[in-house]
């Protein structure tokens, strides 16, 4: 990890954007807390893939290993960032079960470990092109899609904004799911793994290919979000504000440190993943899922990350990935309904980075468009994905699955 830490520093210094403490020296001094959600991702798939004692020892182990960033006053010492004891726990026994268990069955513990690392993994490197897209791009266009934005244009944010005003406990529930979006994410795919771990981790895949599609797309149609693009105009006052701020340009030219990630929204296209793959495990992973994708949706508005047009044109696009991921275009029946989809992606884009005045002079048709778009992309669902089987182990698969590294009889290898 610190060599990684240390690579990513070098590229932040041959851009120009290494500014201050490295990413790795940030993380030890409790200034990055997205990646210690990935490091306590990486736990969460450990405990769902083991079974029986294993489990249970692991949780135990995972417990003691942050006892001093519970009680600091006793461990002062001894303190580790949060999530990193998990981690390290979580992998050093794993592999101890890997290296005690019998040939058949060390291929998964090993499989699962390197699923388990993919989320800090992709926290170190996903944060950089954001960084040096900011770089690239310092007016952003906001203003442009406020216009766009149809017959509700910027009401959408401004409106669940002051939900979130109006129930604290709604707003502090839908932002911890919105910044724990890897936890989510891993523990669908872990319960995946545990349904059967001998297929390929589609939901992973999707994972990386979502921003390596999606972060290219960003500089066609660079934009910050209502919150950031707002304050630019009033920057003391908070969001969201009493009435629409009104641009007098068509550009603005934000801090630099605003992050250029809201077309198409990747949160979005994370959290529809997820759902889509819980659908093929059990219903009580596609419930969670549901709740998960629906928390992140109200969080990318009302948190004035995200403009409405962010979060439609995010779905077609989540399932050409999701659908690519799963080796959907190998099937002719899912052809036609992935170009489609595809071309719809790229017009949305298109339009609205060349067809502005166009569309501002017509808003019932962008809302329109808006809704066709959502419309179609659910009736593909079907064409797309539904040719596949679910996750559930053939009969007798299963049975045998780790019980000799946990201790559990054929009862704990059942499908959760």
């Amino acid at each position: 990890m610190l060599a990684l830490g240390s690579a990513v520093d070098l590229v932040l210094w041959a851009s120009g954007r290494l500014s201050g403490p490295s990413l790795v020296s940030a993380f030890f001094e409790g200034r990055f807390p997205w990646l210690s959600v990935c490091l306590g991702a990486t736990f969460f798939v450990h405990v769902i893939t083991l079974r029986g004692k294993a489990r249970k020892h692991l949780i135990v182990l995972g417990g003691l290993s942050e006892l001093p960033n519970a009680f600091p006053t006793l461990f002062w010492d001894w303190r580790l960032p949060v999530g990193l004891g998990l981690a390290l726990t979580a992998v050093i026994y794993r592999a101890a079960l890997a290296f005690r268990a019998p040939p058949a069955e060390r291929t998964e513990h090993f499989r699962a470990s390197f699923d388990a690392l993919v989320p800090p993994w992709f926290c170190l490197i996903c944060t950089q092109p954001l960084a040096f897209g900011a770089s690239i791009t310092p007016l952003v266009r906001d203003p442009e899609i406020q216009a766009i934005g149809g017959v509700l244009g910027p009401f959408p944010p401004l409106l669940v904004a002051r939900l979130f005003e109006s129930s604290a406990l709604v707003k502090v529930v839908c932002t911890i799911v919105y910044a724990t979006m890897p936890l989510g994410l891993s523990i669908v795919h872990a319960f995946a793994f545990r349904a059967n771990p001998t297929r390929v981790p589609s939901l992973l895949l999707a994972f990386l290919l979502i921003p390596f599609l999606g972060y290219p797309l960003y500089f066609a149609l660079p934009m910050v979000g209502p919150r950031e693009a707002w304050a630019c105009l009033s920057p003391h006052v908070p969001f969201p504000p009493a009435s629409v701020p009104h641009f007098t340009s068509t550009l603005l030219s934000p801090s630099i440190a605003a992050p250029r990630n809201c077309m198409p929204s990747l949160h979005t296209a994370w959290t529809l993943a997820a759902l889509l793959e819980a659908r093929r495990v059990s219903r009580g992973v596609c419930v969670f899922a549901a709740f998960w994708f629906g928390c992140t949706e109200l969080a990318t508005l009302g948190l004035g990350e995200h403009w409405l047009i962010d979060l439609v044109v995010a779905i077609p696009f989540t399932l050409v990935v999701y659908a690519l991921a799963l080796g959907s275009f190998r099937n002719p029946r899912s052809l036609l309904p992935l170009v489609v989809l595809s071309l719809l992606v790229v017009g949305w884009i298109g339009s609205l980075a060349i067809f502005t005045a166009a569309l501002q002079a017509e808003p019932v048709a962008v809302d329109i468009g808006m809704l066709l778009t959502v419309l179609i992309s659910v009736l593909f669902v079907p064409r797309v994905l539904d040719g596949y089987p679910s996750l559930a182990p053939s009969p007798g698969h299963g049975e045998h699955l780790l019980t000799q590294a946990t201790g559990g009889g054929p009862e704990t290898a059942t499908r959760s």
